[in-house]
């Protein structure tokens, strides 16, 4: 283990504890797999972090033991990293945490984008990408025209996916609360538009879109 590892096992195990109170065997193993992912060099997740904040991998560790309200967000990059293998959803969540680490401020947006990146499947981050700016409505595009309208069919044809992928994608990122759903509209029918919080994971996805495959 390096000693900047060595460093964060503290404040490691006091959350993987508080998350698992009295389960020691289950935080150890826990602390195992996030020190390991902290000590693996070819970490997608830390290297989007460092790429993100610009800092390496001992100054992060170093602005962890100053700034404790770090630790919570480390420790689920870290879990989630060494628990998965999802490539896209790592380099979003060590995009978070670079963030929180330069900008004090976000922490706790950044935070909210780690808890809702946990809840995604692989690929629902990357319809935030390619909506953008775009309101989407559920469902397929009609036969009978209405081209000035972004559907459901429209982002699945963007994005390679089923129809019935993105529409569960759409609901799950609207629970994470990076898109807002409405009800009801044109006919009864339900449309999603990108939040706040859902421009701050796009941005995140856009600095680190050239992060993936580097070694």
């Amino acid at each position: 283990m390096t000693s900047d590892g060595h460093a964060l096992s503290k404040g490691l195990g006091e959350v993987s504890s508080s998350l698992i109170p009295g389960s020691g065997v289950v935080v150890e193993r826990m602390l195992f797999a996030m020190r390991s992912e902290w000590d693996r060099r070819g970490s997608n997740a830390l290297r989007a972090a460092e790429a993100v904040s610009g800092l390496t991998r001992e100054e992060l560790a170093d602005r962890i033991e100053s700034r404790r309200e770090l630790v919570p967000l480390v420790t689920r990059m870290l879990y989630e990293a060494g628990m998965n293998g999802h490539e896209d959803l790592l380099l979003a969540m060590g995009a978070a945490f670079g963030r929180a680490v330069i900008e004090p401020e976000s922490v706790d947006d950044c935070e909210m984008v780690l808890r809702g990146l946990m809840t995604l499947r692989p690929a629902e981050a990357q319809l935030i990408r390619i909506m953008r700016d775009r309101s989407v409505l559920a469902g397929a595009k009609p036969e009978t025209g209405d081209n000035r309208s972004f559907y459901a069919s429209d982002l699945a044809t963007e994005a390679k996916l089923d129809l019935t992928v993105v529409e569960s994608g759409l609901v799950r990122l609207s629970a994470a609360g990076f898109l807002a759903a409405y009800h009801g509209v044109f006919g009864g029918g339900s449309s999603y538009s990108i939040t706040e919080l859902g421009r701050l994971l796009y941005d995140l996805l856009e600095r680190v879109s050239d992060t993936a495959g580097r070694g």
